[in-house]
């Protein structure tokens, strides 16, 4: 199918959350398993519900950045 659950469904499966994700928004939206279809929840009731291993994962962009394709 080609989408990306946002829950893990097999307990040998680590579902890892970005926490600035969830500590730096109210809702999160995720894909509902179609592209033109979402679900938007609130981030509290995401993590107290998916159970997800949080981490800080993400690296802040430089600015200036470019692109691969930019010339």
């Amino acid at each position: 199918m080609g989408a990306v659950p946002p829950c893990a469904f097999d307990a040998s499966i680590v579902l890892v959350v970005d926490s600035p994700l969830v500590e730096g928004n109210e809702e999160s939206a995720f894909n509902a398993g179609r592209v033109d279809r979402s679900i938007v929840m609130n981030a509290a009731d995401y993590v107290r519900v998916a159970n997800p291993r949080l981490a800080d994962i993400s690296q802040p962009l430089a600015f200036p950045f470019a692109f691969p394709f930019a010339s």
